[in-house]
């Protein structure tokens, strides 16, 4: 259980063992978490792990309160944004592995102005710090997935993706240095990926830098996701996409 002002935060499970995370105000508690939520979590109970041992924090950054829900048993971190009233997950990547695990963070407090927060593993006292792009050196792995396009159960030819991304963010350091990005799509609902030429998302100063994807095949039933570790400021306003309807 975790607060913010007047709200209460907590992980409950029902008669049905369903995990759910719900707010509460005054004397009404609201259910805050959504089925794929919902699903994560189950995943976790399913597996025989428990979530009996979930921490919860709130920060406050930019008028945006997040509470976090992090899970040291299911090695998994669940995030709400209060203020928009959106779920997503974050982690930490092994460099050794490559595998992802719950965030390192195990405590937060305001202290000083800012937010710090306690690691898990080692006890170092870090700063929570939006112009810092990495975890203690170790690149954060970014991803972000876009809805199932359909089309009425017919083909559609896909002609072109292209991806608003504030580009020319490089390492000041470097001037030649031109971070990448990954795209791939599915055509099995997610099961498999195919992955697409990597795009730089330009040098320093190339804000104009586009990133286009033409001739990507033709599907019923479409995922796109984009993912990049680079150590640089990013931001994904959205992405534009060309079709062709067909018939059958």
């Amino acid at each position: 259980m975790t607060t913010h002002d007047l709200s209460v935060f907590w992980l409950g499970i029902d008669s049905a063992g369903q995990g759910t995370i719900f707010q509460g105000a005054g004397y009404t508690a609201r259910r805050i978490s959504t089925f794929a939520i919902e699903k994560i979590i189950s995943g976790w109970l399913e597996a025989g792990l428990t979530i009996a041992d979930c921490i919860g924090m709130v920060y406050k950054q930019q008028d945006h309160v997040f509470v976090i829900f992090t899970f040291p048993t299911a090695n998994g971190t669940l995030v709400y944004d209060m203020t928009e009233g959106l779920w997503h997950e974050r982690a930490w990547t092994d460099p050794s592995s490559g595998s992802t695990n719950r965030i390192r963070a195990n405590c937060m407090a305001l202290a000083y102005n800012v937010n710090v927060c306690g690691d898990w593993q080692n006890g170092n006292i870090y700063v929570l710090d939006l112009n810092e792009y990495t975890d203690n050196g170790v690149a954060i792995v970014r991803k972000r997935g876009f809805p199932h396009l359909l089309n009425d159960g017919k083909r559609a030819i896909y002609d072109r993706f292209a991806l608003d991304m504030d580009c020319g963010n490089g390492i000041p350091t470097d001037q030649q240095y031109k971070p990448q990005l990954r795209m791939e799509y599915s055509d099995d609902r997610g099961r498999t990926w195919t992955p697409a030429p990597l795009q730089s998302m330009g040098a320093q100063g190339q804000y104009l830098t586009q990133m286009i994807w033409h001739r990507l095949g033709m599907a019923r039933d479409r995922v796109f996701r984009v993912s990049w570790s680079e150590p640089v400021f990013t931001a994904i306003s959205g992405a534009w996409l060309d079709t062709t309807k067909q018939e059958s």
